[in-house]
């Protein structure tokens, strides 16, 4: 088997910036639904 991380440093590192960007996106996310609900 080939060693994904050898060859897809980048893509892994994109795969981890992209969750971390939606676990702080998606709070946000959430707040703008409630004030939406409030109203």
């Amino acid at each position: 088997m080939l060693n994904e991380k050898a060859l897809h440093p980048e893509l892994l590192t994109n795969c981890k910036l992209i969750i971390v960007n939606c676990e702080l996106v998606l709070p946000r996310l959430d707040k703008a639904q409630t004030k939406q609900r409030k109203q």
